[in-house]
C-alpha cells in the first residue's frame, strides 16, 4: 500500500530543492540529481546502475552504513571525481558578498564506499540563484584545487562562501540509506528442503519481494501458478538465493526450492475476488486453506519427485505473512477435523511440515476490522475512529454528496503583514520548530507543533494582507470545509473563500472497504474465535508444529521518520518570487508558524484545535504504540499465559522474534522498533497540482520484505550473517500527531 501523500500537511515541497539556509542575503540551495537519471533526495534507494563495483562479494547489508559519524565521513569512504561551477552576475562589478544580482551554481560527482564493501556513484548541486538568471556554461575545476580535508577550492572570487563541497549534506544523505546489492550470480543449486511462501488477505507473492513474470492477475496462469522472475534485493527470496547459491536462470528459477503460493480467486458481483481462507472440503477453489493443502502436496512432488511422502525427511519450510498465517492454522485445522477423508502419516503432505514462521499475523485477530460498539471499552480511541468513518461513509452514501460534519476543528485570528511573512520564509524556520518539537512532552500545548493535521494550500492571501480569520470545520476524518476571510488593501477590502478539503477521501474508502471485506478477521469473528479455540496449531498426525511469530511492536517512530523527511525536503515559501504571482500558503505551515508568535505573527481566538488533537494522540498512543499499523504486538507474537499459548508451554513455540538485524544495520536512522505491516512508500515522485505538493518519495519496508530478520527466524545458524550487535537504544519516544495513511497499499493486504 502507498502512503496517501496529499495527506500530508507540511510545506511546500520541490523535487529539486530539498533544503535551504541563509547565507547573506541570499538563500542556498542544495539539489542532489542534477541528471535526470540520477538518484533523488530524501532518502530513495540507490539504484545498481549507480554500483562502481558491481561483482564485488556479496554481503547482505541493504543499507549504507559504517562512512563515518558525527556527520563526517571517514577516510576513504568519500571521493571527489569532478567538479564544475557556473557563475552570472547583473552588472560590472562581483558581488564577492552574494548580493542580490548575482547567481553561483556548483556541482560535485563523488563516490560513496558503504560499510557492505561496494562503491556508489552520486552528483550533488548547491546554488545560489536570486535574480533568476540564466546559467553561465559550465567550467571544471581541476582536481589538484580541491583540497579533501577542508573540502574547499576555486574559483574564490564569486559566493567565495560557498567555495566548499557541503560533505555534510552529503553524509546526510547517505548515512542509512537504502543501496543496491552487487550483480545477482545465477548459481546451479536448489534447496534441500523448499521454503513455500503464504501471502496475506488480497495480497501475493510480490509483498515477499518476488517478481512476477506477468502481471499481478487473476486471470494470468503464471500468477496463478506462483511462477517469478527474479527476486529484489534484500528480500528473503534474494538473500537465500545469494547465500546458498540457488540457481535463478530464467529456466529454473522456479525449480531451485523457492515457491510461491496464490490464492484462489471466485467471481463476486462480476469481478475476481480472493476466497476466503476458512477449510471448505475438496474445494480447492473457494477455500484458501484447501488449496494450499493441495499446492503442498504438488509442490513436495515437484521438488522431491512422486514418492516424496516415502521419507520423512522430505520437509517443507512454509513463510506466511499476515492473514497467510492463519490460512495455515486453518488448513492444520480442517485437516484434523475431518483425519477420514484424507492420507494419514507421511501420506499426509502437511505432516512433512519442519517449521512454519508467521510474520505480523493477527493470531488474535485484529480490533480494525471489529465492528467499534464491541472494542469500545477495551479500545476506545480505534472505536472512535471507526465510528467516525463508519458514520462520514453512511452520510455520503445517503446523501450523494459531499457531507460536511459540523465538529468545528479550527478557528483563529491572525494579524500579519503576508507579504513580509512570505519574502522572510516561514516553511524553514516551522519545520526546524517541528523537529525540535519531536522530543517534548504529551501536553497538546506542545504537541501542536509537531502534530500533522489537514490542510489546504490557498490562494489570494497576497499583498497587503493584513486580518485573517481562519474556520475549519467537518469530521475528524475529513470532509472539511475551509471559510477563510481577510483583509487587502491596508483593509480597505474584505474578501473571503470557502473551499472544499477531503484529501482524506480515499483513505476513508479504502480503510473501510478493508474493514468490511475484512470482517473474518476481526478479534470478534467466528473465524478467530473458532482458530483461539483449536489453540496451539497441530499437524495431521497429531504433533505440535514448529512454529515462530516475528511481530512489530511500536509504530509511534513512523511519525517522526516521515516528519523528518518532510522537514528535510521542505523549500522555502515562494522563493525568488512575486508574491502576488507565488502565493502558497499553507495551514499546517501557517498555524505551526503562528503557535510560537514567529516573525511577529499574532494569533487570537485560536479554539476548536484541542478536541482534534486529543482525538488522534489518543489513537496514536493506544494503537501506534502497540501495533504494526494493523495488528497489535499481542496478536502477532500469540502469547497468552491464559490461553496456555507461548514457548513456556509448547516446547515447538520458538522464541517470538522482532526485527533486530534490520534495525541493527541501521541503528541512526530507525532507533525505534518500527516495522510496518506492509509497505509504506513507494520510490518515486508525487505530484499534486490540487494541494501545490511535489514531493520526492522513500519506501519504508513492510515486515513481509525484511528478508534477513525472516532468514533468521527460518534457519537459527543464518542469524550472524550481520555480525553487528543490535544498537539498544532505548530513548523515550515521542509522541502526539499522527499521519494519514493509506491503508490499502500500506498493509499489502492483511
Amino acid at each position: 500500500m502507498k502512503l496517501f501523500c496529499k495527506a500530508l500537511p507540511l510545506m511546500v515541497l520541490s523535487a529539486v530543492v530539498f533544503c535551504s539556509a541563509k547565507t547573506d542575503s541570499s538563500l542556498v540551495y542544495y539539489a542532489e540529481g542534477y541528471n535526470r537519471n540520477a538518484v533523488t533526495y530524501p532518502g530513495s534507494p540507490v539504484p545498481a546502475s549507480k554500483i562502481q563495483n558491481p561483482k564485488a562479494d556479496y554481503l547482505s547489508n541493504t543499507y549504507c552504513t559504517d562512512i563515518g559519524s558525527d556527520g563526517k565521513f571517514k577516510k576513504n569512504a568519500f571521493k571527489v571525481t569532478k567538479l564544475k561551477y557556473a557563475t552570472q552576475r547583473d552588472g560590472s562589478i562581483w558581488c564577492t558578498a552574494c548580493a542580490d544580482r548575482i547567481q553561483c551554481d556548483y556541482r560535485v560527482d563523488y563516490q560513496v564506499t558503504c560499510g557492505n564493501g561496494l562503491t556508489y556513484a552520486g552528483d550533488f548541486e548547491w546554488a545560489i540563484n536570486t535574480t533568476g538568471l540564466g546559467k553561465n556554461s559550465w567550467k571544471e575545476v581541476p582536481l589538484s584545487k580541491y583540497d579533501a580535508s577542508t573540502g574547499k577550492f576555486l574559483p574564490k572570487k564569486a559566493c567565495k562562501k560557498l567555495n566548499r563541497v557541503p560533505t555534510e549534506e552529503i553524509f546526510k544523505m547517505w548515512d542509512g540509506r537504502k543501496v543496491a546489492f552487487p550483480e545477482k550470480k545465477s548459481g546451479n543449486k536448489k534447496l534441500k528442503r523448499p521454503v513455500v511462501f503464504v501471502p496475506g488477505h488480497n495480497s501475493s507473492f510480490a509483498a515477499f519481494g518476488a517478481n512476477p513474470i506477468g502481471k499481478i492477475d487473476p486471470s494470468d496462469l503464471n500468477f496463478i501458478q506462483g511462477n517469478v522472475s527474479g527476486y529484489d534485493d534484500g528480500s528473503l527470496p534474494d538473500v537465500i538465493a545469494r547465500d546458498q547459491n540457488l540457481d535463478i536462470s530464467p529456466k529454473k528459477i522456479n525449480q531451485n526450492g523457492l515457491y510461491f503460493f496464490t490464492a484462489p480467486y471466485e467471481k463476486k458481483n462480476g469481478k475476481k475476488v480472493q476466497a476466503l481462507p476458512h477449510w471448505k472440503n475438496n474445494d480447492q477453489n473457494h477455500s484458501i486453506s484447501f488449496a494450499l493443502y493441495k499446492y503442498l502436496e504438488n509442490i513436495l512432488a515437484k521438488h522431491f519427485g512422486k514418492d516424496w511422502w516415502k521419507s520423512d525427511k522430505n520437509q517443507v519450510d512454509l513463510v506466511a505473512h499476515s492473514q497467510g498465517g492463519l490460512v495455515i492454522r486453518e488448513m492444520l485445522r480442517g485437516l484434523r477435523a475431518n483425519s477420514k477423508l484424507y492420507p494419514t502419516g507421511s501420506k499426509n503432505a502437511a505432516n512433512h511440515i519442519r517449521r512454519v514462521v508467521t510474520v505480523n499475523t493477527p493470531h488474535f485477530g485484529s480490533e480494525l476490522a471489529d465492528d467499534y460498539k464491541t472494542i469500545q471499552k477495551s479500545y476506545p480511541a480505534v472505536a472512535a475512529f471507526i465510528k467516525e468513518i463508519q458514520e462520514q461513509k453512511q452520510a455520503e452514501d445517503k446523501e450523494k454528496k459531499n457531507y460536511y460534519k459540523e465538529n468545528l476543528l479550527l478557528s483563529a485570528n491572525v494579524s500579519k503583514d503576508f507579504k513580509k511573512f512570505f519574502k522572510e520564509g516561514a516553511s524553514s524556520h516551522a519545520a526546524a520548530l517541528m523537529l525540535e518539537e519531536l522530543n517534548m512532552d504529551n501536553k497538546v500545548t506542545k504537541t501542536i507543533g509537531e502534530s500533522l493535521f489537514p490542510t489546504s494550500f490557498l490562494t489570494g492571501l497576497l499583498g497587503l494582507t493584513s486580518d485573517v480569520k481562519v474556520r475549519l470545520t467537518g469530521s475528524y476524518v475529513g470532509d472539511f470545509k475551509l471559510r477563510t476571510t481577510y483583509k487587502v488593501l491596508g483593509g480597505i477590502k474584505v474578501k473571503s473563500e470557502t473551499k472544499k478539503i477531503d484529501f482524506l477521501k480515499p483513505l476513508r474508502d479504502t480503510l473501510w472497504a478493508w474493514h468490511v471485506d475484512g470482517k473474518h478477521l476481526a478479534t470478534h469473528s467466528s473465524f478467530i474465535q473458532n482458530l483461539t479455540k483449536e489453540g496451539y496449531p497441530k499437524l495431521p498426525n497429531g504433533k505440535n508444529v514448529q512454529m515462530r511469530p516475528l511481530y512489530s511492536s511500536d509504530m509511534r517512530g513512523i511519525r517522526n521518520f516521515l516528519m523528518n523527511q518532510l522537514a528535510e525536503g521542505s523549500s522555502e515559501f515562494c522563493k525568488g518570487g512575486d508574491v502576488f504571482k507565488n502565493s502558497c500558503f499553507s495551514v499546517a505551515a501557517f498555524i505551526n508558524t503562528l503557535l510560537y508568535q514567529s516573525k511577529g505573527i499574532k494569533l487570537n481566538n485560536f479554539e476548536g484545535i484541542q478536541k482534534w488533537l486529543d482525538f488522534y494522540n489518543n489513537l496514536m498512543e493506544e494503537w501506534l504504540s502497540s501495533s504494526d499499523l494493523l495488528v497489535t504486538s499481542y496478536s502477532q507474537q500469540f502469547v497468552d499465559k491464559k490461553k496456555k499459548l507461548g514457548p513456556k508451554f509448547q516446547k515447538e513455540f520458538l522464541q517470538p522474534k522482532t526485527y533486530n538485524i534490520y534495525l541493527s544495520q541501521v541503528p541512526n536512522e530507525y532507533p525505534f522498533n518500527f516495522v510496518p505491516h506492509g509497505d509504506v512508500l513507494d520510490y518515486g515522485v508525487v505530484d499534486s497540482k490540487d494541494y501545490n505538493l511535489h514531493l520526492n518519495l522513500v519506501e519504508l519496508e513492510g515486515a513481509a520484505r525484511k528478508g534477513l530478520d525472516i532468514y533468521c527466524a527460518l534457519d537459527d545458524s543464518k542469524c550472524n550473517l550481520v555480525k553487528k550487535k543490535v544498537n539498544a537504544l532505548k530513548k523515550e519516544v515521542p509522541v502526539g500527531g499522527l499521519v494519514f495513511l493509506d491503508f490499502d497499499p500500506i498493509l499489502g493486504g492483511a
